[in-house]
């Protein structure tokens, strides 16, 4: 396991000397590889065609939206996908469409791993597909209380680790949902929590924290660096059951993984 002095020290100071050309605010769908309108129009097609193509809104959450900012989002970069409206009811049209393959499905938290395949570029593409979620850990639970009902885009991004990566593009009215102004964070080149409970909410955010500073060349910002270090002090990682432990560091490396090719 990975120490909490290893994590201490590397809170201290993270960044590296790294240069992006940041894009504009307001992005359009052509700033993104092609892969997330290639993905999400067959996806609307096979609602369409089943009838029920009006309970479904698409977003590009976190990472692929953070990157397509900084400029090194590509086709292969990893695609997490948010919808409105019934989970399984889409994946019940994407198991009977041509190209789609449902890999895996977690039906606690109305997630699903799948692949496509587009003909006319012969492109396989696997991306994450959610349903919106709003996420509560007043209970004292190790794991929190999710609800899925008539749920709004920016109750799903509340519940994201950091600021930078807290960002939605809707694909179908080419807008960005920034309610925590991720976008100045990423100019800034800063790590930031969305509030005070975050780290002990989740202790491999504290983790996350040093990898994405290390990874874009950003700072941990001083209230953030706080927070870490209260958590650590309280033995936040302590809290942790092996699943959720072992969750966090999955995600983590997939994260990261551009860090071993």
């Amino acid at each position: 396991m990975i120490s909490e002095w290893s994590v201490k020290r590397s809170i201290l100071g993270c960044a590296d000397n790294m240069e992006y050309e940041l894009k504009s605010r307001n992005l359009k769908l052509i700033d993104f590889p092609f892969t997330l309108d290639t993905v999400v129009s067959a996806m609307s097609d096979a609602a369409r065609f089943e009838h029920i193509g009006s309970r479904f809104h698409f977003y590009v959450v976190g990472g692929m939206v953070r990157d397509t900012y900084l400029g090194v989002a590509n086709s292969k970069s990893d695609m997490d996908i948010a919808c409105s409206g019934d989970l399984m009811l889409l994946l019940g049209c994407l198991g009977t469409s041509d190209g789609f393959s449902v890999i895996r499905v977690n039906k606690n938290l109305n997630t699903a791993r799948v692949s496509y395949y587009d003909e006319t570029s012969r492109t396989h593409i696997e991306f994450d597909l959610a349903q919106l979620r709003a996420e509560d850990y007043s209970a004292g639970h190790p794991y929190p209380e999710a609800s899925f009902n008539n749920v709004p885009i920016q109750w799903d991004l509340a519940r994201r680790d950091f600021t930078i990566n807290a960002i939605a593009f809707d694909v179908v009215d080419e807008a960005v949902i920034d309610p925590f102004n991720g976008y100045d964070d990423i100019a800034a080149r800063k790590i930031r929590v969305l509030h005070e409970e975050s780290f002990k909410d989740d202790p491999t955010r504290l983790v996350r924290a040093v990898t994405q500073a290390k990874r874009f060349g950003f700072e941990i910002e001083d209230d953030t660096k706080l927070l870490a270090r209260q958590a650590l002090e309280t033995r936040a990682f302590e809290k942790l059951t092996a699943e959720q432990f072992d969750d966090g560091m999955r995600a983590i490396l997939k994260e990261n993984r551009d860090c071993f090719n």
